[in-house]
């Protein structure tokens, strides 16, 4: 359908309310995380008639654009810490690109062809980094600083992580 659009949303079970959140500017909103304190995570169409997607932090009615510090790339959240720390991907034609962990601020990228899928209260990160150009990839885990190859399951071409408790 050519009028549909998406938002991202907080549903509360306990008044079964809706709350929807709305978006950067553009048409639509997607949301992946949200933690203990009520802090969502997700990304949003940048612009109106803009394909760019930025990621975000919605806390108490308001949106936080993490991504706007990379301008035209695409940034997109998926998981988020109950010290707020983000786990996402960004795609830009310059170095800063990949699996990040965004930080108070501070964007730590690790794995340039990687997706970070979730973090963990440690600050722990799991996900999965592509191999060469025959669909191949292989699971993350990245913890005290440096990513650790989980590899593929029983033989097979393509492995992710998507989701990591506090004990790792």
């Amino acid at each position: 359908c050519g009028n549909a659009f998406t938002r991202a949303f907080i549903y509360n079970s306990k008044k079964n309310t809706y709350n929807i959140l709305g978006t950067l500017g553009g048409r639509d909103s997607r949301a992946f995380a949200i933690n203990d304190f009520g802090q969502v995570t997700g990304y949003s169409d940048f612009a109106t008639g803009s394909s760019v997607e930025h990621a975000f932090i919605f806390k108490d009615g308001t949106f936080t654009d993490i991504g706007a510090v990379f301008g035209s790339a695409d940034t997109l959240a998926l998981g988020i810490n109950a010290n707020g720390q983000v786990a996402g991907h960004a795609s830009s034609n310059t170095f800063t690109r990949g699996a990040f962990l965004y930080d108070n601020g501070v964007f730590l990228f690790f794995e340039p062809t990687g997706i970070a899928r979730d973090v963990n209260n440690r600050g722990e990160l799991v996900g999965n980094f592509a191999g060469t150009d025959d669909g191949s990839g292989r699971a993350f885990l990245y913890t005290h600083g440096a990513r650790l190859d989980l590899g593929t399951l029983g033989g097979g071409t393509f492995a992710r992580a998507n989701a990591v408790n506090n004990l790792g």
